[in-house]
């Protein structure tokens, strides 16, 4: 029917009617008629005083705009209308059958919307005067008007307020009035008890419609304006259920919820990062870091955008770093997936979810299932999402190889029963490899949950108190995330991480620092910084309003007060708060129906109490029994599982705990959860921590320990129960080493166990923690003898954790024990290897081939002084060695005997990084190193080692010219593993194989593509030096096949922060020189090598060069050196490329780059012969030898080459029906065999042929076809050398 208008009074008088004379759809009055009124009342008293403020639109076709602006006679109820929608009324019913078909109409829709409130009568064509909303007597009015709207049409009951006076009619005969003797009724001792009588009202809308309609004098915080009556309007509106209708004793309560105040801004930043996430297509991660003092929100900030996110679809992992969690392996970060994928267990089991099945089949796809089982054992919630995975291990013979190969001890004969049969082997040749390796898998998981339609937010709160083994898993989640698939467009990051952490604590040497410089300096991790200082006084005002239950306008100067005391911080001001309320400075009045305050008593709090103490003086107050439980549970740090409670429980010092729990629990100190009890905030387990002196904490520590190691089996004593770990961790904090406690051999072996079982799991930091510790309870003098296995364990296991964590002093102070106090070579030959694999990690490559050869002679293998490495000793030694392998079959290599003489393993692994990292220190070395190492093993049996001593023998060959052989050797070594079942080494002989020996048998093109796949196996496998090195290979790969410069340089650009960040250094070096060239040919002038000056004394490529120089690094210097001669070549100048291709000295290698050198040093020589310089033909007509004896082993990858090296070569000779010839087939060649950059340059050499020739048509012709591929090949400052040397634009 459309809108009609009534006046607001006959708009009240029908709307209170209907409360007594509604239905609901099923024909039954409504359960709260006066709450449905109110609800409408408070929309009436909204859209009339934003109609007082904001005035009537004006239209231009209705004559002028007013000009005589309103006066306070004017506001009045008979001077506004309601406008009201219409609805057909059919049989509506109702107790006023006396009213007209009209009003009952009315009375039908007055339940409904109502749709504005405007000026009528005198009011309609007056202009609003907005000097009038500051006017007492204009305030007053407006408190009349609304206690008519909220009174349904009632006046006051006082006599200075007289209704007929203010233009308020007496109400209509519908409406029942209050008798005269209510009317007359004095004021008690609420001062709105006479005003409102009846009672119906909510105290809070008592309050401030009485504090508009009293005498201004006589209000102890009167309204000031229209604005301040909208603004506690809109909050009445905006928390009904605290100020309409709060229910039995909940107004009576402080409001100590964790709603958030005063962080609009940072919670529209948090909601812009994860907007971006969910829609743009970047490769970059995004990190949000949160910094503040404790208590300033920060944790909240981020639980306040969870709700809208889980809206957009996302998902969420949460996990809360503690200060004294228990050192177990990664376990908070493994706790908080494991709940998650216990609600995606249960999704699944449940109705059914979408997400959770696409998240199982993607981790199936993406993780092999060795990997599935590892994150078994971290995440045991993954055990119910791949049961058929864990059948097939139990059932299949191969799978249940790989598990017990993930899970056998290393040397059980010499620690006897110490070592658990069921942890897994760590040795420092895979220490480093299985963290890797786990961060790879937790990368991959990361991948599987994150989608485009679901993204991850991964909330990592308290990050100061995070271990270093956590802070490298989420290193390692930011910045090798996928960043490694080079080209693969489907791995875009569909999550973000928020950490937060206390700015304060975090010093220059807090372990947090140096990873937030990572984050900084990193370029593909998009960091969002956010701050939390203190609350503005106006947020602050707004937070201790909510928290009474009152409205702003009642509480700045309680506000003023708490504001000097807690200087601002949110939780600081709730904690105050709960004091006073505790002694009751703050308490609620029933007969004011609000809290009420002293404020000389509440500033005679001491200023120089603070919070804390605030709260250990609260705790004090609790129950003996209560303090007792907090106490326990801060032992544990911020929660305690029920497990452990029902392990304390049967001890006479804890038989109360679970009453002292859940006492805990009613007095908002703890909170219970699914399997535990957890303190509110960690400033409430510092304080209960705190209640007890350090000598009770450590006796507290002690009998806690104690108590679970009772609980322990006795038939168990070398297994590390889950009780026996979480007991040694209460010793260790106890300190027990410091006394002479009988059980401490006990301690020490604990320690042990725990710590390997951290090892096992990857968990370094913890791993060497425990065996600090284990070393400590030993007891002084005499361990060794008494306890030779134990000592020798917790050393080697202690160097280990030092090894990986690159702790070199400290590794080698517990290796230099093992040195002088083990009792045979064999005990010493593994802290031998780690110290070895230590130097050659950092570089000192002359100090470990010394060190390396010294361990060699004590295992009586010899070998000669450098002098004494002659060609001819070589060669001797090359012969000798293959007459031994050269007939082997495939068959029998396949069915190798595996080597299982400890001391030929040991060996064989010692001259293995000789192969793999020492042979650049002394690379005459490499044919006597792989010859010994071929010999060893076919006398004593083959073990993965032995691959790394066939690449090394073979790539000797290579070097001298015997590729065929060399290659067969290379196949062996991947047929050796094969027979062998093991997949150890696979990854990095398959990475040297197709680095340096698949080159003369298989395409480039396809090597390229295999390179890509090796550098994800050995990502897989936690071999992150050969994923870096394989990286590189395919980025320089990328380049000689000729692909889009800007796809190479892309790449180059994320393998170099990859390898930068994975501490590949010189690797990382080589490749932003390689991505230089790139960048340079494409005609940028962008510095790859920018992120390396504020580390190295470097600021471009020459100082790079004189630096290398200096340091002996013969690589880089090789490698600047070819990249000038590459750049100098394609553009042009060609005397600068002789001189730094005669510079190159790292040929002897023969590698794809060193092969490639040779075929451009071939090219600029014979440029510069035709330019005068007859010298350099002859290494012009080298380059063609050279290419001729190659090509017969690889056509693909170097016909077009040797082709248009003939043809230069032809042409110095001027044999020009020759080279004519040879031009062609070059040409023809590049392009059958998808080389585009060499067939545009054998376009342009042929130009230059024909022009040289005198037939410029055909030159022409032939520049077009160079001009093309270069366009092609994006090399567009080639493209603008060739339009400046011909004058084409």
């Amino acid at each position: 029917m459309g809108r009609t208008t009534i006046s607001l009074a006959r708009w009240v008088a029908l709307s209170a009617l209907h409360e007594a004379t509604a239905e609901t759809n099923d024909g039954h009055p409504p359960a709260d008629p006066r709450r449905a009124y109110l609800d409408r009342a408070m929309e009436a008293a909204k859209l009339l005083l934003h109609r007082l403020r904001d005035g009537m639109p004006h239209h231009a076709q209705y004559g002028p705009p007013p000009t005589v602006p309103m006066c306070v006679e004017d506001v009045g109820v008979d001077n506004f209308s309601a406008e009201v929608e219409m609805e057909d009324v059919v049989g509506y019913s109702g107790v006023a059958d006396g009213c007209t078909k009209k009003d009952k109409e009315l009375l039908h829709i007055s339940k409904g919307s109502l749709h504005a409130v405007c000026f009528a009568g005198s009011l309609e064509n007056k202009l609003v005067d907005k000097e009038l909303w500051q006017s007492p007597a204009f305030l007053q009015r407006l408190g009349l008007m609304l206690y008519f709207i909220f009174t349904r049409g009632g006046s006051p009951p006082i006599d200075n307020c007289n209704a007929e006076s203010n233009g308020l009619k007496s109400p209509p005969e519908l409406i029942e009035q209050p008798s005269p003797k209510k009317r007359l009724a004095k004021a008690e001792k609420n001062p709105y008890e006479q005003l409102f009588p009846s009672g119906n009202l909510p105290p809070s809308l008592c309050r401030l419609v009485g504090d508009l309609i009293r005498p201004r004098d006589e209000v102890e915080h009167p309204f000031r304006s229209l604005e301040e009556l909208i603004y506690e309007l809109k909050q009445l509106a905006e928390a009904p259920e605290v100020h309409l209708r709060p229910t039995n004793g909940e107004a009576g309560q402080l409001k100590l919820g964790e709603e958030i105040y005063g962080r609009t801004s940072e919670i529209h930043s948090l909601i812009q990062v994860a907007a971006r996430v969910s829609v743009e297509d970047s490769p970059d991660t995004r990190l949000v870091l949160i910094k503040g003092a404790s208590g300033s929100g920060k944790s909240q900030l981020v639980k306040s955008i969870q709700d809208s996110l889980s809206n957009w679809g996302f998902v969420h992992i949460c996990a809360k770093f503690d200060r004294l969690a228990q050192q177990q392996p990664l376990s908070i970060i493994a706790s908080a997936m494991d709940t998650f994928f216990q609600g995606v267990a249960a999704r699944r089991d449940g109705e059914g979810d979408d997400n959770a099945d696409n998240i199982v089949e993607t981790m199936e796809r993406e993780l092999s299932v060795s990997g599935i089982i590892v994150l078994s054992n971290l995440i045991p919630s993954l055990r119910s999402l791949f049961p058929h995975i864990l059948r097939r291990v139990v059932s299949d013979p191969d799978l249940l190889s790989l598990a017990q190969e993930e899970t056998e001890p290393r040397r059980t004969s010499d620690l006897g029963n110490i070592v658990e049969d069921d942890e897994e082997e760590t040795s420092a040749s895979n220490a480093e490899a299985s963290r890797n390796r786990l961060h790879y898998l937790f990368r991959k998981l990361v991948r599987a949950i994150s989608s485009p339609e679901n993204p991850l937010l991964l909330f990592l709160d308290d990050l100061q108190w995070a271990d270093r083994s956590s802070l490298d898993l989420i290193s390692s989640l930011l910045l090798d995330f996928d960043h490694l698939d080079l080209g693969n467009d489907e791995v875009t990051p569909c999550f973000f991480v928020a950490g937060t952490y206390r700015d304060l604590e975090v010093h220059a040497n807090h372990i947090l620092t140096p990873h937030l410089a990572r984050f900084d300096q990193s370029d593909s991790v998009r960091v969002t910084k956010i701050e939390l200082g203190p609350l503005t006084r106006d947020d602050a005002n707004l937070m201790v309003a909510h928290c009474t239950n009152l409205t702003t306008r009642l509480t700045p100067e309680l506000t003023d007060v708490i504001m000097g005391k807690t200087a601002g911080n949110p939780f600081h001001i709730r904690s105050f708060l709960q004091s006073l309320v505790s002694e009751q400075i703050i308490r609620y009045s029933r007969v004011e129906c609000r809290f009420v305050w002293d404020l000389d008593a509440v500033r005679a709090v001491s200023i120089d109490e603070s919070v804390a103490e605030l709260l250990t003086r609260r705790l004090r107050q609790l129950p003996d029994t209560v303090q007792a439980a907090l106490k326990v549970v801060a032992c544990f740090g911020t929660h305690i599982d029920d497990s452990t409670v029902s392990l304390l429980t049967p001890s006479d010092e804890w038989s109360g705990l679970p009453d002292g729990l859940a006492g805990a629990v009613s007095a908002n100190i703890l909170e219970k959860s699914n399997n535990g009890y957890r303190f509110g905030h960690d400033m409430l387990e510092q304080t209960g921590y705190e209640l007890m002196e350090e000598e009770e904490r450590r006796r507290c520590h002690y009998k806690i320990g104690m108590q679970l190691i009772s609980t322990t089996p006795s038939s168990d004593t070398t297994k590390l129960s889950p009780e026996a770990n979480l007991a040694i961790g209460q010793i260790n904090r106890a300190r027990a080493f410091e006394r002479d406690d009988p059980f401490r051999m006990q301690f020490a072996l604990l320690n042990l166990l725990a710590g390997r079982r951290a090892i096992a799991k990857t968990d370094f930091v913890a791993g060497l923690s425990f065996m600090e510790y284990g070393i400590k309870h030993l007891p002084e003098g005499g361990a060794w003898d008494d306890h030779y296995s134990l000592c020798l364990a917790l050393h080697e296991c202690a160097a280990l954790s030092c090894f990986v964590l690159a702790l070199v002093d400290k590794m080698q102070f517990y290796l230099t024990a093992v040195f002088e106090r083990a009792t045979s070579l064999d005990d010493r030959l593994y802290g031998y290897y780690m110290l070895i694999r230590s130097l050659a990690s950092v570089g000192s490559l002359d100090e470990a081939t010394e060190k390396l050869f010294i361990v060699l002679e004590q295992l009586d293998v010899e070998l000669p002084d450098q002098a004494e490495v002659t060609p001819d000793l070589v060669r001797k030694e090359l012969m000798s060695t293959k007459s031994i392998i050269e007939g082997l079959t495939p068959d029998e290599i396949l069915s190798a005997r595996r080597m299982t003489d400890a001391r030929s393993i040991w060996v064989v692994k010692l001259l293995s990084i000789f192969i793999q990292f020492l042979y650049l220190a002394r690379p005459k070395y490499l044919p006597l190193v792989a010859s010994r190492m071929i010999k060893i093993s076919a006398s004593d049996g083959y073990s993965s080692d032995s691959a790394l001593g066939f690449l090394g023998f073979g790539h000797s060959l290579i070097v001298l010219g015997d590729i065929e052989s060399g290659y067969k050797l290379g196949r062996m070594a991947l047929l050796l593993l094969q027979g062998l079942d093991t997949t150890e080494s696979l990854p990095r002989v398959r990475y040297r194989f197709y680095g340096t020996f698949a080159l003369w048998k298989e395409p480039l093109q396809a090597i390229k593509e295999s390179l890509r796949e090796i550098a994800q196996e050995n990502l897989a496998a936690g071999e992150n030096e050969e994923a870096v090195l394989s990286i590189y290979s395919r980025c320089r790969v990328s380049f000689y096949v000729g692909d889009k410069l800007a796809s190479v340089a892309l790449d180059c650009a994320y393998a170099t922060s990859t390898m930068a960040r994975l501490r590949q250094v010189n690797v990382a070096l080589a490749t932003a020189m390689h991505q230089s060239t790139v960048l340079q040919l494409m005609g940028s002038d962008k510095d790859p090598l920018e992120g390396f000056k504020q580390t190295f004394p470097i600021q471009d490529e020459d100082d790079l060069l004189r630096f290398a120089l200096s340091k002996g690094k013969a690589a880089i210097v090789g490698i600047i050196h070819q990249k000038k001669m590459l750049v100098s070549f394609w553009l042009g100048r060609y005397k600068e490329a002789g001189e730094m291709a005669a510079k190159y000295d790292n040929s002897k290698f023969m590698g794809v780059a060193d092969v490639e050198h040779v075929f451009y040093e071939g090219l600029i020589a014979f440029r510069l012969f035709r330019s005068g310089d007859e010298a350099t033909l002859e290494v012009g007509k080298a380059a063609v030898s050279s290419f001729k004896a190659w090509v017969s082993h690889s056509t693909w990858n170097w016909e077009n080459k040797l082709l248009l090296l003939e043809a230069e070569m032809l042409s110095c000779k001027q044999d020009v029906a020759g080279a004519e010839s040879k031009y062609q087939a070059a040409i023809e060649s590049a392009k059958q065999h998808k080389f585009v950059h060499e067939e545009g340059l054998a376009n342009e050499l042929f130009a230059e042929f024909h022009a040289a020739n005198g037939d410029t048509d055909r030159a022409k012709s032939h520049l077009s076809e160079a001009r093309a591929c270069y366009e092609k090949w994006g090399a567009t400052a080639v493209v603008e050398r060739l339009d400046s040397t011909t004058g084409n634009s």
